[in-house]
């Protein structure tokens, strides 16, 4: 693999590059390091999901897909 499509495993911010509820939150930290690593990856999965609840709402839209009511739902998982 070449060091250009080599996936960084640093990232370096400056306090003043962040927004003040993100530096309120790390200064509520015993380790602000992990803390901002926890950070990230929640905010990683949130893309993630909002991504997939807007691709499937531009489906139900188009009609490539229906919506199923919830009480059908479960009633099949006997709830």
């Amino acid at each position: 693999m070449s060091s250009a499509s080599a996936i960084p495993t640093r990232i370096t911010l400056k306090i003043g590059e962040l927004s003040p509820l993100v530096v309120k939150e790390l200064g509520k930290s015993a380790d602000p390091a992990r803390r901002a690593a926890q950070m990230l990856e929640q905010w990683a999965e949130d893309a993630a999901d909002a991504r997939i609840a807007q691709r499937r709402l531009r489906d139900l839209r188009a009609g490539k897909t229906k919506a199923i009511p919830a009480v059908e739902v479960y009633k099949k998982l006997g709830i």
